[in-house]
């Protein structure tokens, strides 16, 4: 395969978030596109929100597994202390609209609409059958999710002295019922006794008390059950195009804060393996628990399908990390340059391996590390990928370039669909130490000599 495959409007459609297609489609009278992008787009992160969810829960396997149960009792919550810290920030004061509109933002994108918004004078009830505790039950030798849960309540009392949101019910397929509490001394006493932490009257009664009134109205509850691009369905139904502009104009940044909990919770807990048990279990982690269960599928769904399927796969997957970037062809490629990378290359443009984070770094050249001096421990996942990738022969995929500056990546990397073997880049196999296939090797010795 020489020719090109896209059209240089074609591979720029592809790079535009669906919010702004749906908008443009708005903007030239074409309602049916905008409702059809809208519509389309209702759970379309799902993918990417289902390896988080897998490669999490394996990962909790996984330390148990190798490290004994009592691992858990260091891992679990030193993975959630500083990414749920902003959560407990937001209730710092008491209840408020925005910290409750926040905490929608992040459960409705994590279990698909909410099953309902309670509120009374006293409490504010989240149902959600399909959050992420009860899905991890689903995932075959999987752990348990709700493990983070109840740590991320029990850091909740060490920084405000309560819980202001408690996980209650949420098992055995029965719906969480994720309960916020207006006035802060009303968390029960059984709470505190499940969490194993002090009730300091004089600690908790510091927040405001905001109970003896409803802080939303009936349609407000209903509207925060539901996800961005569905709000714009039903306004496009309703003719108000003004307001589906504004849904559709928010898509693109709902599922930021949900996305990036999964990438910051995976990125500690393969970092607690790195620094606690060092490199080689912590890739060993990455292939059981990641490339295995998701590229493994991955590939076989793909090796299935058209190039120029394979190419727009890939666009959507891109575009549920919340990313931008720009296709670039030529005679040998598809090329994807991310700006940065919307898990990895963020993670690295948030400073998250200095503080407050401080996540680890691969050091050392090595396989683990593209071979260069040092490598984010989330980024480790990419040589992984292009190992796993480049000895299942085909279809070349997903094969990462790490953008590198001054030695060290930088997180603005160029993902490659290859149209053959040829085209390859010898650095790409070098880079982790797989053989390229003779015949491959003999057809780029050949166009060299006859370059």
């Amino acid at each position: 395969m020489t020719d090109l495959v896209f059209t240089p409007d074609e591979l720029k459609e592809l790079a535009t978030a669906p919010g702004d297609r749906a908008v443009a489609a708005l903007d030239r009278g074409d309602l049916e596109a905008a409702r059809a992008i809208a519509a389309e787009s209702v759970d379309a992160h799902f993918s990417t929100r289902d390896i988080y969810t897998a490669w999490n829960s394996l990962t909790v396997s996984y330390i148990v597994r190798e490290f004994g149960e009592q691992a858990l009792i260091e891992s679990v919550p030193a993975a959630v202390r500083t990414i749920s810290r902003p959560w407990a920030e937001w209730f710092r004061n008491g209840v408020s609209r925005e910290a409750i509109a926040s905490m929608a933002t992040i459960f409705r994108m994590d279990g698909a609409q909410l099953d309902a918004i309670e509120e009374n004078e006293s409490t504010i009830v989240f149902v959600s059958s399909g959050w992420a505790g009860n899905r991890s039950d689903q995932i075959p030798g999987g752990g348990d999710l709700r493990l983070f849960s109840q740590a991320i309540e029990r850091w909740c009392c060490d920084w405000l002295g309560y819980p202001p949101f408690v996980f209650h019910d949420g098992k055995s397929g029965a719906p969480l019922r994720l309960t916020f509490y207006k006035n802060p001394l009303d968390v029960p006493q059984d709470v505190f006794d499940r969490l194993g932490a002090e009730r300091d009257v004089a600690r908790i009664g510091a927040a405001f008390d905001v109970s003896g009134a409803l802080l939303f109205d009936a349609d407000e509850l209903e509207d925060m059950r539901f996800q961005a691009y569905a709000l714009a369905v039903k306004a496009i139904d309703a003719g108000n195009l003004s307001l589906a502009r504004r849904h559709l104009i928010l898509s693109k940044t709902e599922w930021y804060l949900g996305h990036h909990f999964g990438r910051d919770l995976i990125t500690a807990q393969t970092g607690w393996i790195l620094q606690t048990h060092g490199v080689q279990h912590c890739w060993e982690a990455v292939d059981q628990c990641y490339n295995l269960p998701t590229m493994g599928p991955v590939l076989g769904q793909v090796d299935a399908m058209s190039y120029r399927d394979q190419v727009q796969w890939l666009s959507t997957l891109f575009h549920q990390h919340g990313m931008k970037y720009t296709w670039f062809e030529d005679e040998g490629r598809l090329a994807l340059d991310a700006a940065p990378c919307g898990s990895g290359g963020r993670l690295i443009d948030e400073g998250a391996y200095d503080g407050p984070k401080h996540l680890p770094l691969v050091k050392g050249p090595s396989v683990e590390s593209f071979g260069l001096d040092e490598m984010p421990v989330y980024c480790m996942h990419c040589p992984g990928t292009n190992k796993y990738v480049l000895e299942h022969g085909s279809p070349h995929f997903l094969l990462v370039e790490p953008g590198i500056k001054d030695g060290k990546i930088t997180g603005h990397c160029r993902f490659n669909i290859f149209k053959n073997e040829e085209s390859i880049p010898q650095e790409v196999y070098d880079r982790v130490q797989v053989q390229r296939p003779e015949s491959a090797a003999d057809a780029v010795q050949l166009v060299s000599a006859q370059g």
